[in-house]
């Protein structure tokens, strides 16, 4: 294929001639991938067409999910932990007035056994209301948040309690079951949450387990975010595919690695690990390799046009 047929056809391409705009894959527009996966352009076809390439580098990699959260309102937490506070209160006092009436009874026989019935009455019935409360507690806030509840001083929750700290309740789904929460999340470049303990309860909208956080922001209670949410203690090398390198066939995501001046070769990977504006991937593109960045829907469309008259790609004859 000469250059100035190669410019044509790119141009036809470019023009949308063929009723395939730009921002659409350029597989959707064919019934059958190519199969010879490598295709040939020259230089100076490369230039008129706009394809751009850039050379790789490495990253590592810790496997994340969204983390979906919620700056939580702290009234219940603290109304309930004023109420155990004030039937730890009423349970210490009514113990402590039935063993002393007991105690005068056994010694003295000077208390009557109906006022002692009574006593002891109020102080099973304050046992109940303590154990009622906690109960809640465990429930709505699980075993951390009710061991804070239950104590005087509590640093962690004085600092809820003054605004210096927020509580964050973030859901993260699909592997989150399988590997424990991470112990810091970021939330943003300025504030990153300390893991509190799991919640009882999960998230019913997405059916995903819920975690509590603490972080020092000045997010508005209620106010909704997302983070980075890993499911794995363990960080992979790879490199990372922008979004604008990614065609689509059939539900498979390939790109284009420059292999020579002139030569391309199209590649399968994986989209299992979605990044900010694109994917990173472990295999199939390795650092130091020249990625295609522009143009991979015009090598695809050249390759199926080569593979479609039996050639083996584009040359410069």
């Amino acid at each position: 294929m000469n250059h100035h047929f190669r410019s044509s056809w790119l141009a036809i391409l470019l023009t949308g001639v063929l009723g395939m705009p730009l921002g659409v894959s350029a597989a959707e527009s064919f019934s059958a991938a190519p199969a010879a996966m490598q295709v040939t352009v020259a230089e100076a076809a490369q230039r008129a067409s706009g394809i751009e390439v850039t050379r790789i580098t490495s990253l590592h990699y810790r496997p994340q999910v969204t983390g979906y959260g919620q700056v939580m309102d702290l009234t219940p937490l603290l109304t309930l932990h004023a109420q155990l506070q004030a039937a730890e209160a009423a349970l210490s006092a009514a113990q402590q007035e039935y063993l002393r009436l007991k105690g005068l009874n056994r010694h003295a026989q000077n208390i009557s056994a109906k006022r002692l019935q009574a006593t002891r009455a109020v102080w099973q019935s304050a046992r109940a209301q303590m154990a009622m409360l906690r109960a809640r507690a465990l429930q709505h806030w699980g075993s951390t948040l009710t061991h804070w509840l239950e104590g005087r001083g509590n640093p962690e929750l004085d600092g809820l309690a003054d605004g210096r700290r927020q509580l964050l309740r973030i859901s993260a789904p699909q592997a989150s079951y399988q590997v424990k929460p991470p112990a810091h999340i970021e939330i943003s470049a300025e504030s990153r949450a300390i893991l509190v303990s799991a919640s009882p309860r999960i998230n019913p909208e997405i059916q995903a387990p819920t975690y509590f956080y603490l972080a020092e922001s000045a997010m508005p209670v209620g106010f909704q975010f997302t983070a980075g949410f890993p499911i794995s203690e363990k960080a992979f090398a790879g490199v990372q595919i922008p979004g604008a390198a990614v065609i689509w066939y059939a539900g498979t995501a390939w790109v284009y690695v420059r292999t020579s001046a002139t030569e391309f070769e199209r590649r399968l990977i994986t989209t299992e690990y979605p990044e900010e504006g694109g994917w990173f991937v472990s295999a199939g593109v390795h650092p130091g390799e020249e990625l295609v960045t522009q143009g991979a829907e015009l090598l695809f469309a050249d390759e199926f046009a080569s593979h479609s008259s039996g050639g083996a790609g584009g040359g410069d004859d």
